[in-house]
């Protein structure tokens, strides 16, 4: 069998890593060729992450790539089973030209991209869509018959830092600029959390400019965001947090942030909104917070327990190793492939 992916990106973007690259030792080790085609370019994924602006020579240059990466797939699509389009919002006329090539069409996406772009002509025009949660599968059943919900899976690490005898606690929060202005909504909580905990040290990665400043004085470090930092940044935490407010693009993310820190055994509190209230299991592997009264009287638990911090991070693991895995999911996207191509 042989696959071809057009991804939004290349590894240093979480959704296109997640959903594209990191399958791909597995279905090698099936016998499924893959050939990934990156729809943008590295120069602009940075750019796009780092909420930099893009001059007008840029851009060009960047539709330019873009337009050589089509014209790539439609030249390579005939001689492939399965064309997988991981989140690439293609026009009216590219994906008929796309349909005309190869019917084995599958679509992927893991968040509320349908916000933005115009996405209803590629969902219909799929054999399949992928997606990553109950809320965007219930939106894509509206388009399309044949819908499959198969979360952002994530490797299990091995152990996290040495711990033990740490005189400071750390919590921490990973992820993009664009999705950092949550924090802001719990500030009054680090400012609380900061009085009464001598031992908490709050580390961030990935923040946007303006809310790096919000966070400067509560924040004892605040880290730019990198693909070869973030497994050692994640693995030295103690807590991780995920802070959503409850509208349409929160309640159709797919948890990831959750799921690598249950990845590295780190007990975890989240907002419980959309998939956040599937993968957290409240007062198991971590809690849900509705309020910033319970934001701090959940996190104030875990910063004054260290048993409980390791209680709630091992089952965290247990739970990431038996049902958000690669071992888990590979088998589930194998699975759609050898339908699509025998059906």
């Amino acid at each position: 069998m042989k696959v071809i992916f057009l991804a939004l990106g290349d590894r240093f973007v979480a959704s296109s890593r997640a959903r594209v690259y990191s399958y791909m030792p597995y279905l090698e080790g099936k016998g499924i060729r893959s050939t990934v085609i990156q729809y943008t370019s590295s120069l602009q994924c940075r750019k796009i992450l780092l909420l930099e602006k893009q001059r007008l020579p840029e851009k060009m240059i960047f539709k330019i790539y873009s337009a050589f990466a089509l014209l790539r797939l439609f030249a390579l699509a005939p001689f492939f089973d399965i064309v997988y389009i991981q989140k690439v919002a293609l026009s009216h006329i590219s994906t008929t030209v796309l349909k005309a090539l190869n019917k084995n069409i599958v679509f992927d996406f893991d968040d509320a991209i349908f916000a933005d772009k115009d996405i209803g002509h590629i969902l219909r025009s799929a054999r399949c869509v992928v997606v990553s949660n109950d809320y965007l599968k219930k939106f894509s059943l509206t388009l399309n018959r044949d819908v499959r919900e198969l979360i952002s899976p994530v490797k299990i690490e091995g152990e996290g830092l040495q711990k033990e005898g740490k005189l400071k606690v750390r919590l921490g929060w990973i992820g993009s600029p664009e999705t950092s202005k949550y924090l802001t909504s719990i500030y009054p909580v680090f400012e609380s959390l900061k009085r009464n905990f001598t031992c908490l040290e709050i580390v961030f990665m990935g923040l946007a400019p303006n809310v790096s400043e919000t966070m400067s004085s509560v924040a004892s470090s605040r880290l730019q965001w990198s693909y070869s930092g973030e497994r050692d940044y994640i693995k030295s935490l103690d807590i991780g947090i995920m802070p959503l407010t409850n509208d349409e693009h929160s309640r159709a993310k797919g948890g990831y942030k959750l799921l690598q820190y249950m990845a590295s055994g780190i007990a975890c509190v989240a907002s419980p909104v959309g998939i956040n209230r599937d993968i957290i299991k409240d007062g198991v592997n971590g809690y849900l917070a509705g309020s910033n009264e319970e934001w701090e009287s959940k996190l104030s638990s875990l910063i004054s327990d260290s048993s409980l911090r390791e209680k709630m991070g091992n089952e965290g693991k247990r739970m990431a190793r038996d049902f958000y895995s690669y071992e888990v999911f590979a088998p589930k996207l194998i699975s759609i492939f050898e339908e699509l191509v025998n059906s």
